[in-house]
């Protein structure tokens, strides 16, 4: 169905070269093939033709890690992972980790760029998060501040969030000069 929904030609309709190129067009740049061909059978009727979409998946999936030291964090380490192509639904799912001597983050999301059934394209993306940053009211000047274990005042902040997206064409098939989106975080 992640094909199909990219295709503006159905069944029982003529045969557009035109429409299926742009077609295809729109399946090679979810980003998530590597190769994309068409092929045609004859049909039980000599007047239609079988259309296939022959395609292979790229590797969607990415792991990256790093260190490094600052004045801020100290020494830290990051692990994240990235999947373009969660559970083969073009469902994007990532994940950061930043451990360090004076902090811990994380961030978790998921996205769904073309909501199940619905006929405009409505996206959403969820996630979670922790991020700890040092204040800049007491970063530097006059207002100084230094705590009794040697650190600095810093701000914490935990939540989520979820939000929507939606192109503002009445065909999904065109590309939209305007879109609508709604969100909600609470930390």
């Amino acid at each position: 169905f992640i094909i199909t929904r990219e295709f503006e030609l159905k069944p029982g309709e003529v045969f557009n070269r035109n429409k299926v190129q742009r077609d295809l067009q729109r399946v090679f740049g979810l980003n998530i093939f590597e190769d994309i061909k068409l092929s045609f059978k004859p049909g039980q009727d000599p007047r239609k033709v079988i259309v296939s979409v022959d395609v292979t998946e790229r590797n969607t999936g990415s792991v990256a890690a790093g260190a490094g030291i600052s004045s801020a964090s100290g020494l830290f380490g990051t692990l994240s992972y990235q999947e373009q192509n969660f559970g083969g639904n073009n469902q994007k799912l990532g994940a950061e980790v930043q451990l360090g001597i004076r902090e811990f983050l994380f961030d978790l999301s998921f996205t769904d760029p073309w909501i199940a059934n619905d006929p405009y394209r409505t996206s959403y993306t969820v996630n979670a998060f922790r991020r700890r940053t040092i204040s800049l009211i007491f970063d530097g000047g006059d207002t100084e501040v230094e705590l009794p274990n040697g650190d600095r005042p810093r701000v914490n902040r935990i939540g989520s969030g979820i939000s929507f997206v939606r192109p503002l064409a009445r065909n999904p098939f065109v590309r939209s000069e305007w879109t609508a989106s709604l969100g909600l975080q609470y930390q």
